[in-house]
């Protein structure tokens, strides 16, 4: 079969069952010539549907079928990544080979499904299995170099984790054997046997950036400096490192003499190899996400685009975009527009942090330090709206519009940040390989020990909203200082931008009250399936940092009032509606600190008057 899936339909079976979903699901013909995107995404979405209906009838996601083929072998063929992430969330077995020998990780690198293959080693697939053909994962994508490159990468980390394995094995039973002598040797003297053991050595952490004082835990932020729009501490190169790639002939991919999906795709590619991540299609600039630090940004190259008169005879830049964008505004005196997309963890964020960088680097402002103001907006927001999903550790859960406003001879006057859709269900809910938003780790890392007593902290994953993800919660020595870095870097842009250090406190304040709304526990009160708060505690230190009445507090959460004709009725909650009412006003809370300090960088930030 060399890897391919074509099955034949048999006999439908009476039930919806593993086999039949397989049948239904596994034709493999003119996969790839299929015209219709929304055909795709309905059979993706059918499939998804049936096998959450097999995991509520108990049955097994991962058996084959008589060729071997399971359901992940199907999904991750045809790119469903949606099933692909539902099976592997319940644990299937990532490393099933049909009757070829071919695994998932096969069939997605030969029909070049490069997101599938990264979720699988992800959940650790195993990249060195090779099928009957005597072919790894990394052998049977000859035509994607991108995707070969990534399995060859993910096969010699997987040899050194296996070589590490069998080392310490090793060095394991080297011990034991003389520990065993030494105690042979000693049976007379057992007063001085001492259990020995040899500390496991930990890594450096990494630390991201030296900008604050290190001593941490002091909450004194007069000492607190401003940051450069480019500052170099945040690099990750050197200014030696720095510098461009070659410009490289079909820079524009719409004077190429045939246009098509595959000569586009092709030479996407043959750039990307050439470390070339951007590529101008007319006005369009696509960006490939090369996950990597590149040394082709910083105030160098910026200044690069900006002195230069002709900007095409640069490489594709993002700040060669931003600059076609400031000199358009300028020649045309008319407002432009730029619209970010695509998938999550494609590099959006990122790309509108360059602009922003590059064009207030560009111009001048009215007002000291107002282009420093603006340039903190984006790193400020990420800290309240982003969090950490399956596949982006800094995945935007917002979505925002920021406006900056010049003068007519291109000075900044200001800006104005609209916010849409914030994911507030995430503060009380989210998957177990997910996380919350980044502000609730930095407070428990940049708190100090005084602060987080007083607030009534314990360690992450005691509160409830924290407890999702375990391992994200145990905050390591290595994440303890890079969310301390971070928090110490969200006060100096909430203080920079002109939040008084009673406002930052009060913040702070805000997200300890809703960590511990989360902790609030219901037991069975009366006889009418009423309710009433199990920990009282923790609704007084609530009150406490909210400045609420205990009491009020509680009855709004146990009872329910309503009012009719004039007259007020009182009705108790069973747990479930009193449990629901506790999260929506965590959602709610949460959500209105978000508005708020939204509209406190628009207040500090608005346009001031044109000082011609």
């Amino acid at each position: 079969m060399d890897s391919q899936i074509s099955i034949e339909y048999g006999k439908k079976p009476k039930v919806d069952n593993e086999q039949h979903i397989i049948r239904k699901n596994g034709c493999m013909k003119e996969m790839t010539d299929v015209c219709h995107d929304h055909f795709r995404i309905d059979k993706e979405q059918s499939m998804l549907i049936d096998c959450q209906r097999l995991l509520e009838r108990n049955e097994p996601l991962d058996k084959p079928d008589k060729y071997g083929i399971t359901l992940l072998h199907i999904a991750a063929a045809k790119a469903y990544s949606s099933v692909v992430h539902f099976l592997l969330q319940h644990y299937v077995n990532v490393d099933q080979v049909d009757d070829t020998g071919a695994t998932a990780l096969h069939l997605c690198a030969k029909h070049e499904q490069g997101l599938i293959v990264k979720f699988l080693l992800d959940a650790h697939a195993n990249p060195t299995i090779c099928d009957r053909f005597g072919r790894k994962p990394s052998e049977v994508c000859a035509l994607n170099s991108f995707i070969r490159a990534l399995l060859l990468k993910a096969e010699i980390k997987f040899e050194e984790k296996r070589k590490r394995a069998e080392q310490s094995d090793d060095s394991l039973e080297e011990e034991r054997e003389e520990t065993i002598d030494s105690l042979s040797d000693d049976d007379n003297n057992n007063d001085d046997l001492q259990i020995l053991f040899k500390p496991i050595p930990q890594k450096p952490p990494l630390i991201i950036s030296q900008i604050l004082n290190n001593d941490d835990d002091n909450d004194d932020d007069d000492d607190i400096k401003m940051m450069n729009i480019f500052d170099e501490k945040l690099n990750y190169c050197t200014n030696d490192d720095i510098s461009l790639p070659y410009k490289l002939p079909n820079d524009d991919l719409a004077l190429l003499p045939e246009i098509s999906e595959q000569s586009l795709l092709y030479d996407l590619e043959m750039r990307y190899r050439q470390g070339q991540i951007y590529t101008y299609i007319g006005d369009i600039l696509i960006a490939l996400n090369p996950f990597d630090h590149l040394p082709i940004y910083g105030r160098k190259i910026s200044e690069l685009y900006k002195n230069t008169e002709s900007i095409v005879s640069l490489p594709s830049h993002i700040y060669g975009c931003a600059e076609r964008l400031y000199r358009n505004m300028l020649r045309e005196k008319t407002s432009q527009c730029v619209v970010i997309s695509g998938l999550s963890g494609s590099g959006k964020t990122e790309s509108c942090k360059y602009i922003v960088q590059h064009i207030l680097s560009r111009s001048l402002s009215v007002e000291i330090s107002l282009n420093m103001k603006i340039n903190q907006v984006n790193p400020l927001m990420e800290a309240f709206g982003n969090a950490k999903t399956y596949i982006n550790n800094n995945s935007s859960r917002f979505g925002k519009y920021l406006e900056i406003h010049f003068s007519p001879t291109g000075n900044v006057l200001g800006a104005h940040l609209k916010e849409y859709l914030l994911e507030k269900s995430r503060v009380i809910s989210h998957n177990n390989d997910e996380g919350n938003f980044h502000i609730f780790y930095y407070l428990f890392a940049g708190l100090s020990h005084d602060t987080l007593v007083r607030n009534g902290l314990r360690i992450p994953s005691e509160h409830r909203y924290m407890s999702h993800n375990i391992e994200l919660a145990q905050l390591d020595s290595a994440r303890q200082v890079e969310y301390r870095k971070k928090f110490q870097m969200v006060k100096q842009s909430l203080i920079s931008i002109g939040f008084s250090i009673e406002d930052v406190q009060s913040i702070f304040t805000i997200l300890s009250a809703i960590l511990h709304i989360g902790d609030i526990a219901f037991i069975p009160h009366g006889s009418n399936d009423g309710v009433r708060v199990k920990n009282n505690s923790t609704i007084d230190k609530i009150a406490e940092l909210l400045q609420l009445s205990s009491m009020e507090f509680s009855s709004a959460l146990v009872t329910e009032l309503q009012v009719t004709r004039g007259e007020q009725i009182f009705r108790e909650r069973n747990i479930i509606q009193a449990s629901e009412c506790r999260d929506a006003f965590a959602k709610a809370l949460y959500g209105r600190l978000f508005s708020w300090i939204v509209n406190g960088i628009n207040s500090y930030l608005q346009p001031v008057e044109d000082e011609r």
